[in-house]
């Protein structure tokens, strides 16, 4: 197997497509690639002077994605993505529709694209009982029996517990609310940690994410 590192350094400003952030006036700072010539996999990490970063991996087989900030302190880099496992951000549309069974009408739980997030499952009023999968449409519970979800990804990420505030609300249509592909693609990372040594980035004690383990460095 056979790797090549780079390490860059910029100084320019980017399109807005490419920035973390959608911000055309991003400035990247740095740039690692690391290219993976047996399985064909691209690595590329990102950092921009508004210590946002973005991290993708990608091949005939599979991608990996994650954005967040970062930070540099005393030779460590520091990573954080901004989607966290245990915080997942959601919104529930909590609707009163006329006419229709007093049991509540569960929709398709979707991302900011509209993408239906088919694993997701809910927790219901905090207990691992009710949980129940809208993509099998088996959440069955009366109109007002519902007073919290909380959105699960089983194996990946959950989010907290959303208190529902109508209780006369018999549809529900939850969305989550991050356009990436969080079931597969998203890598979480929490303080995900890189040391200097020579000229090898190497991270950090033991780790059970998907980042590359060290990178050799080279100044463009």
């Amino acid at each position: 197997m056979i790797f090549s590192f780079l390490f860059v350094q910029c100084n320019y400003t980017i399109n807005s497509a490419k920035s973390p952030n959608n911000q055309s006036d991003s400035i990247l700072l740095y740039k690692f690639v690391q290219i993976d010539s047996a399985t064909h996999s691209y690595r590329v990490l990102n950092l921009y002077k508004d210590k946002m970063y973005f991290y993708s991996d990608s091949s005939a087989f599979y991608t990996i994605l994650s954005s967040g900030q970062w930070k540099l302190n005393n030779g460590v880099l520091h990573l954080s993505s901004s989607l966290q496992k245990d915080s997942l951000p959601v919104s529930i549309d909590e609707e009163v529709v006329k006419d229709q069974t007093d049991n509540i009408v569960f929709d398709l739980v979707t991302n900011s694209t509209g993408a239906i997030v088919k694993g997701a499952a809910l927790i219901v009023n905090d207990s691992a009982k009710t949980k129940c999968y809208p993509a099998l449409n088996n959440c069955n519970f009366p109109r007002g029996t519902v007073k919290s979800i909380k959105v699960l990804i089983e194996g990946r990420c959950a989010s907290l517990n959303y208190m529902l505030k109508n209780s006369r609300a018999n549809k529900l249509v939850i969305h989550v609310l991050t356009q990436y592909d969080i079931e597969e693609s998203y890598e979480f990372l929490d303080d995900k940690q890189y040391s200097f040594t020579g000229e090898r980035i190497v991270s950090s004690g033991t780790t059970n994410d998907r980042m590359p383990r060290t990178m050799s460095k080279a100044m463009e």
